[in-house]
């Protein structure tokens, strides 16, 4: 019969690749007695899901109808390779294996085209792994699984990347009746896209035309998600093109280890009407 004592899956590296990159890998074994079976493969998988549930509510009173559900699939990898054996389809007795450690080394390429990068959030996730799968004849697969990264490849030096990113917002401070002003801020970064690690550049201009002082500026990075699916739009989600869209956000505090950088060398001008700065 065979008895397996060890089946596992290494990957060199880091475990983390970019599309047409090639990874590296052995699939071990160990058994104490000799083993019959058809093939060891490898197979290798990508994908990205959304799955979340919104409240559906009709008529003049909103009256509450149920819950909907939404969803959404992509496949990016599905491809097998055999290690060890027989190849699927091929004739002939299956192999044997004596006691003993053996490890069987394997390389895969990722596609060249531009895989999106990994990610997991609220309402879906983009994931990769593959899959070593001992077959033997008349009895249940033996199977181990390891995860990989892809980091999409984007060139932050393009010409649309480097021009600078702005928004600006006029906001009337007070209430109906006791309107002290408007509070003008306009945000503007150095450039629109970043590598891990670099330097964001943050300039705030504050025109004060309000009664109210201003005490501070202070910066908060959002890194907002947007999930897709098809179906037809709740009354709360943006609907294009037949699909409902769902956002979320993540905001990164400082001083966790998950925040972004600023570097502290984050400048702000705060202008008043009387053009002190």
């Amino acid at each position: 019969m065979g008895t397996i004592d060890l089946f596992a899956v290494e990957i060199y590296g880091d475990g983390c690749f970019h599309p047409g990159e090639v990874i590296h890998g052995d699939v071990y074994l160990s058994t104490t007695e000799k083993v019959t079976l058809r093939e060891i493969r490898i197979e290798f998988y990508g994908e990205a899901k959304v799955n979340w549930t919104e409240t559906t509510r009709s008529g003049r009173v909103r009256k509450r109808l149920g819950l909907r559900e939404y969803s959404n699939f992509e496949q990016y990898l599905n491809i097998a390779a055999t290690v060890y054996g027989k190849a699927p389809g091929q004739m002939g007795p299956n192999p044997v294996l004596k006691a003993g450690e053996y490890s069987f080394p394997f390389e895969f390429r990722l596609p060249e085209n531009n895989l999106p990068t990994t990610f997991e959030g609220n309402h879906g996730n983009v994931k990769y792994w593959l899959k070593a799968i001992i077959d033997r004849p008349w009895k249940e697969d033996k199977t181990v699984m390891e995860a990989f990264n892809v980091v999409e490849r984007v060139d932050v030096n393009q010409p649309e990347f480097l021009v600078p990113s702005q928004i600006q917002e006029d906001r009337t401070i007070g209430c109906l009746g006791c309107v002290s002003g408007v509070l003008n801020v306009t945000v503007r970064t150095d450039r629109s896209a970043y590598c891990k690690g670099e330097l964001m550049t943050v300039t705030v201009y504050a025109n004060n035309q309000t009664s109210c002082r201003i005490l501070g500026v202070e910066l908060e990075l959002v890194q907002c998600n947007i999930y897709i699916a098809s179906g037809a739009p709740p009354s709360y989600a943006e609907s294009v093109r037949g699909q409902t869209r769902r956002y979320d956000a993540v905001y990164f505090k400082r001083g966790t280890p998950d925040m972004p950088q600023f570097n502290d060398k984050v400048r702000a001008k705060l202008k008043d009407e009387t053009g002190y700065e």
